[in-house]
């Protein structure tokens, strides 16, 4: 697999089709290699000593789109080799274990129910799980969670495989919230511009969970699912709001936000964390030892 071409120094970057089970870029014949993942977590470690000018070639390379490229191609490589298996269980939590039965195996949970509360629990039981024709993406099938037919949830398999997702609270702070929670739906005013199923408005845009810069969250842990609407202009401003409920006034706070954006794409729903990604991984280059680095150092 062919990736990048330094011209410069003469040298090819990909890696040959073995069985190593980790995510690396190496020149073509193998005369240097660099790694660039550690179980899933992005890293820049350079298997020996390699010419500090042709790293810096292949630092700048990856800084700019290489990263996004590197990972895709990666993510696809291990599809057709058999080294990333999918599978969804009846509490809609999507499992993912990559290199499945050598030393490099780490499995990522994805807890889809609770990024899509509005699914009811029952579709979830019936769900099943796929990769699409590339390898790329996981294609979920639930069933009867639409009136005109299945819903079809897409995930792409580099966002499963190297960024974070919003995990649930654990069972015992679950349990302790319920009871609050319940109490704020007492009081919770649902209009029929909020989102379906707590209004009749169809989701075609992001919710208050998305980041809404007036989305004002409550105190506590139950800010991760309540809060205020202080937008002057939508139909919930001053309201006590479930952060699902929503409506079209939703403004981004900007792309350093973890939360969850959602996209139609046809008939299907789009899943990414936006937000939640983790800078990839720079290697500084060494300080140039000189004249004029002395000089500074003795002023």
């Amino acid at each position: 697999m062919r990736l990048f071409r330094d011209t410069k120094h003469g040298l090819l970057w990909g890696w040959y089709a073995d069985a190593n089970p980790r995510m690396r870029l190496e020149t073509l014949p193998t005369k240097y290699r660099v790694w660039l993942e550690e179980r899933g977590r992005r890293v820049f470690e350079p298997a020996w000593k390699i010419p500090r000018a042709a790293l810096a070639r292949l630092r700048t390379f990856l800084n700019g789109s290489g990263w996004d490229e590197v990972e895709r191609t990666w993510a696809q490589h291990m599809w057709m080799r058999g080294q990333v298996k999918a599978k969804l269980f009846a509490d809609g939590t999507l499992k993912v274990t990559a290199y499945p039965g050598t030393d490099g195996e780490y499995v990522r949970r994805i807890p889809l129910r609770s990024c899509l509360p509005e699914i009811a629990r029952s579709c979830w039981h019936q769900g099943t799980c796929e990769f699409d024709a590339d390898g790329t993406v996981v294609a979920i099938s639930l069933p009867g969670a639409r009136p005109s037919g299945p819903l079809r949830v897409l995930v792409p398999l580099t966002a499963i495989l190297y960024e974070p997702w919003p995990q649930p609270p654990k069972n015992g702070k679950r349990r302790l919230e319920g009871v609050a929670h319940d109490k704020l739906w007492k009081v919770t005013k649902q209009l029929p511009q909020d989102y379906a199923p707590y209004g009749e408005l169809t989701r075609d845009t992001g919710d208050c969970s998305s980041g809404c810069r007036y989305f004002v969250e409550l105190s506590g842990s139950l800010g991760q699912d309540w809060g205020i609407c202080a937008n002057p202009r939508s139909h919930r401003a001053g309201l006590l709001t479930f952060e699902h409920q929503g409506c079209r006034r939703f403004r981004s706070r900007g792309p350093n936000l973890p939360a969850l954006r959602y996209y139609r794409q046809d008939s299907s729903l789009f899943i990414y964390p936006i937000g939640n990604r983790r800078p990839s991984p720079t290697v500084k280059a060494p300080r140039r030892r000189g004249r004029r680095a002395r000089a500074t150092v003795r002023s």
